[in-house]
């Protein structure tokens, strides 16, 4: 297999698809028109498929095959993000966008099945089109359903604004940080403003504990791992001449291992009961999502950087450190050998990162990303 000349026939086709997909975005687990048009794409080409819970989608190539089996994974679900630009293809669904590269990354992958659907290849592919990625909330219902435990490796890209075109970005071992959402509610008693006797405060209250819990954390947790503690969202108060009866904090919280995530969260109890106490106001948390560090299998890694290292007139090998990203792909590598990394797509004159309102994809940056998949598929299932 030609891989450079595949990826040219292909890149028409893979663009077409991103701007359908950007144009229209469909939030987490929300995904019902994206995932019914890869589904058409897939009959189109003919390739088998099935639905796993409500929008996750498995697309096989030589499903009956005992052959080695590897499986390739992309995500499909946008922001609660109103992008800033002028492109022609601008999502038409106020308030949500693919500022995070999911459009193209869904449409490389078709492009990949495009390429291989004709080809004899000695073994078996599974794509796997996962919804709810940034709630993690699908990856789990896919592994549990068992269609994954024949897959000998599993692999995924995501591309980084910060990394030129053609760089790969990889680490072997710990690369992405484990990352918790926490909702930390209180409950008081409303009142007039005029009457603050009568009346619990919340507010005052939450804010005294996103400073005091931050800096217990900083002086509890080991210096030399990184922890991040970021409250995102407060919701409180309906009016300006009412104390509030109930506020509720969203923490977002970035871990390097399960040591550190089990210390916070000693410490949290340990400040929500002081502040019970000290306020005379109900307070109870939960974790509405929890995402586990990404850890890349060192056999996976080394497949991945030769993949890199046998296209390097195209490709760049870049070694990251540990990123404080996440990724619900870390799911997948507690059960499966696997490697993520990242593909460069700079624009040089656009300093944006993912998740930003002006954050812009690099379509340069397709032809890097097939041929690091095509690459990696060829070396293991020698397709033909």
């Amino acid at each position: 297999m030609n891989i450079y000349n595949e990826t040219k026939f292909i890149n028409n086709y893979v663009l077409k698809l991103a701007h359908h997909f950007h144009k229209f975005p469909e939030l987490a687990n929300q995904e019902y028109h994206t995932h019914l048009k890869i589904i058409d794409e897939l009959k189109k080409m003919k390739i088998n498929y099935e639905i796993i819970d409500d929008f996750n989608i498995l697309a096989y190539i030589n499903k009956n095959s005992n052959g080695p089996c590897i499986a390739l994974r992309t995500e499909i679900d946008a922001l609660p993000i109103q992008e800033n630009n002028n492109l022609a293809f601008k999502s038409v669904n106020k308030g949500i966008s693919h500022t995070c590269g999911h459009d193209y990354h869904m449409a490389i992958m078709l492009g990949i099945i495009n390429i291989l659907k004709d080809k004899n290849i000695k073994g078996k592919i599974i794509f796997i089109f996962e919804q709810g990625t940034e709630t993690n909330t699908g990856s789990q219902k896919i592994l549990n359903s068992g269609k994954l435990d024949r897959v000998d490796y599993i692999f995924a890209l995501h591309n980084l604004p910060t990394l030129n075109i053609n760089e790969i970005g990889l680490k072997d071992g710990l690369f992405l940080l484990g990352c918790d959402t926490i909702n930390i509610n209180f409950h008081g008693k409303a009142q007039h403003s005029a009457l603050p006797t009568k009346s619990i405060e919340l507010i005052g209250s939450a804010a005294n504990l996103i400073t005091t819990f931050q800096g217990i954390v900083n002086k509890s947790v080991d210096s030399t791992k990184i922890t991040y503690l970021n409250f995102t969202k407060v919701i409180a108060g309906n009016t300006t001449n009412v104390t509030a009866s109930k506020a509720e904090l969203f923490l977002d919280f970035r871990y390097e291992n399960n040591q550190i995530q089990k210390r916070v969260y000693e410490i949290l109890k340990r400040v929500l009961a002081s502040h019970k106490h000290d306020y005379e106001v109900e307070i109870n948390y939960h974790i509405s999502s929890t995402t586990p560090a990404l850890i890349n299998d060192s056999k996976a890694y080394q497949i991945a950087y030769k993949a890199i290292d046998e296209n390097k007139d195209i490709l760049k090998y870049i070694e990251l450190d540990k990123l404080i990203f996440s990724s619900s792909f870390a799911v997948y590598l507690k059960k499966i050998k696997g490697c993520f990394a990242y593909y460069g797509s700079k624009i040089e004159d656009n300093n944006y990162n993912i998740h930003h309102e002006n954050y812009l994809y690099n379509e340069k940056a397709i032809s890097s990303a097939l041929i690091y998949y095509l690459q990696i598929l060829n070396d293991l299932l020698i397709i033909k």
